[in-house]
């Protein structure tokens, strides 16, 4: 599933309106028209207002969540870039 509001113009979707949301993956293994096996996962992700990823839930159920700041530093957080990008 995506992000998307189908009521609104691409001018007003959100940055980030064409990023997944949730994936899931089915594979199977057949035996003609019979299946024999299959595999569900289901991968989610969760974005920030300019679109980085900020939260991500893995196939097998791992988290990972993810902090941007700004160049400039961030006071106790983050120090600024040194290079300023």
């Amino acid at each position: 599933t995506y992000y998307d509001e189908p009521w609104l113009p691409i001018a007003r979707q959100l940055p980030y309106f064409q990023f997944p949301h949730k994936v899931i993956t089915r594979k199977a293994q057949l035996d003609g028209q019979r299946v024999l096996r299959e595999l569900v996962t289901e991968e989610e992700t969760r974005y920030d207002e300019l679109g980085n990823p900020v939260w991500h839930r893995n196939a097998l159920g791992a988290v990972e969540e993810s902090a941007y700041y700004s160049v400039t530093g961030e006071a106790e957080n983050c120090p600024a870039d040194p290079l300023g990008r």
